[in-house]
């Protein structure tokens, strides 16, 4: 008990957002003999959630061994209270990947809310030749990080799926974490899951 207790307070100082990336990294292959946490059992925001499904999969001492490996990869030098991810420098020379291509159109709005390094893409896609010095000079013109991000969503938008993809491509190894979290929660799936609750609700009263 004193175990979780202490796994408990390490979480607890962490944002949602940051408890987040713990869980992703919990649903991952982190540790040898660690078998990844199915992402459904991590769902809630909770510290004490994420605690108690730790201990149930790993134990106390193999939860305690995990989150200290997490938390030395998301930020090597200092882990006792907040971190950040730094992101693994971006491979332009990459080949090519097939993404949804209704990615950046349907996740338009979270990616210019959420994004916090569109300048790694900006260079990317120049880079690929999608975008030129002229392009990167007008985004940079724009004041704020969600004015820069939606300048550049929009102009890929503009430009094609070639442009998307290599966008997608890009934001994958910049910001995998936000990647993942909109690929793999669509915003379509959802709608349709609350439609499909509220025609099950409207029937269930007829």
């Amino acid at each position: 008990m004193g175990r979780e207790i202490d796994l408990l307070q390490q979480l607890s100082v962490l944002s949602v957002v940051e408890l987040q990336k713990v869980n992703w990294c919990l649903s991952q292959k982190v540790l040898q003999d660690f078998p990844p946490i199915p992402p459904d059992w991590l769902g809630s925001s909770k510290a004490s959630h994420t605690v108690k499904t730790k201990v149930r999969c790993y134990q106390e001492e193999g939860a305690k061994k995990i989150l200290t490996e997490i938390l030395r990869l998301m930020k090597p030098h200092s882990y006792e209270c907040r971190f950040h991810i730094v992101a693994p420098p971006i491979n332009s020379q990459a080949p090519k990947a097939d993404f949804d291509p209704d990615f950046v159109r349907t996740h338009r709005r979270e990616l210019i809310s959420r994004m916090q390094c569109p300048i790694d893409v900006l260079n990317v896609l120049k880079y690929r030749q999608i975008l030129n010095a002229a392009n990167k000079e007008v985004i940079s013109i724009f004041a704020g990080l969600k004015n820069k991000n939606r300048a550049l969503v929009d102009l890929v938008l503009s430009m094609g799926e070639e442009a998307q993809n290599i966008f997608c491509q890009a934001l994958s190894q910049s910001e995998p974490f936000l990647f993942h979290d909109l690929d793999h929660h669509p915003i379509s799936d959802k709608v349709s899951s609350l439609i499909t609750i509220a025609v099950v609700v409207s029937q269930s009263y007829k």
